[in-house]
């Protein structure tokens, strides 16, 4: 037989360590997101890296690089990328948990209103143009690119994040379902309580007619 001490502190030992395993794995999670996305990043800029290697080699100038369509285009498509990212993080959330929606939603509308319209302009602009691109559609590509960049990677992050502190909320339900309790004396009044609930359930069951033998 358990003795008293077991009784009242194993549950909670038991739902501490599960606490403690769950903020383990969230934090490692999290390390795990930042190399991804450093991944992806280095995945997004091997084309530019690749385009200026050979810049070099042919002796081009560095003007020469930036003004080349590839950079609005890149803008627009990382852009759209990370409005991707930041959905697939909030629909992974689990038992359909929605968490500030309204800001992320708003977050949304910037990266679509200042990253993929104004790149796609700029784009536009750039492939209609007859003669030399002027240096205007460069600063402003390379600009869209930035910001495209920089939404990419905070989106990219925070639909990781959503998705790692999203398990660790479901492991952890159990502390917001309620007060749990926190001492012996809270755990043993619990325990009696549920019990005069049940006693009380069992005795206002009525009683049906009894089948004859």
């Amino acid at each position: 037989m358990n003795s008293a001490t077991e009784q009242t502190e194993g549950p909670l030992a038991g739902f501490s360590g599960r606490k403690a395993e769950a903020k383990r794995v969230r934090n490692k999670d999290l390390r795990g997101a930042a190399y991804l996305v450093l991944g992806e990043v280095l995945f997004t800029l091997s084309p530019f890296i690749a385009i200026s290697m050979v810049f070099y080699f042919k002796g081009r100038s560095l003007g020469d690089l930036f003004s080349q369509p590839e950079w609005a285009l890149a803008a627009s498509v990382i852009s759209a990328q990370a409005v991707v990212k930041l959905v697939a993080g909030l629909l992974s959330l689990p038992g359909g948990r929605i968490v500030a929606w309204q800001l992320f939603t708003f977050l949304i509308a910037v990266v679509i209103v200042f990253g993929i319209i104004p790149s796609l302009i700029v784009l536009s602009l750039i492939l209609s143009s007859e003669h030399e691109v002027s240096a205007k559609l460069v600063h402003w590509q390379v600009f869209c690119f930035g910001l495209g960049f920089f939404f990419f990677v905070s989106c990219h992050y925070a639909g990781e994040a959503l998705r790692a502190f999203g398990r660790f909320w479901e492991v952890t339900e159990f502390s917001r379902s309620g007060d749990p309790p926190q001492t012996r004396a809270e755990y043993s009044a619990l325990i009696d309580k549920l019990g005069r609930d049940a006693d009380f359930a069992l005795d206002s069951e009525p009683s049906g007619p009894r089948a004859s033998p």
